[in-house]
């Protein structure tokens, strides 16, 4: 499907809601179940649940064995398998700024640097609370 940018999406087309760009970001499966790498008793997936629900009404959750691959500077290559959460929000600074702060948080948890976030058509890398 090809669209024309004189077709205003959000006004023209009848059963078609926009709800905002997608983010997506993927986090080592062997910690989410894991209580020691969450807070309060709950694992990181009950906390990535909660935050999700609660901020956004929704978000999608694929189990998958989806490795990363990166290098520590100019080290031996780290390999891992992830799991990849998406979640979409409007174009509103404070829910931007909710969900970074909330992943460099879980950043802290998870015991990771960072997290690798794509939103819309851009990669991100967030970094763990200071």
């Amino acid at each position: 499907m090809e669209f024309k940018e004189s077709i205003d999406m959000k006004k023209d087309l009848k059963n078609f809601i926009y709800i905002g760009k997608m983010a997506a970001f993927y986090v080592p499966s062997d910690k989410l179940s894991k209580k020691e790498f969450g807070e309060n008793g709950d694992t990181p997936k009950d906390m990535f649940h909660d935050f999700f629900m609660k901020n956004f009404n929704a978000y999608t959750h694929e189990k998958s064995g989806i490795e990363g691959f990166w290098r520590k500077g100019k080290g031996a290559i780290v390999i891992d398998e992830n799991e990849r959460y998406e979640v979409s929000f409007l174009d509103d600074k404070g829910q931007l700024e909710k969900f970074i702060k909330f992943l460099s948080k879980m950043c802290n948890l998870l015991n990771e640097n960072s997290i690798y976030v794509t939103i819309g058509d851009s990669s991100w890398l967030v970094e763990k609370e200071e």
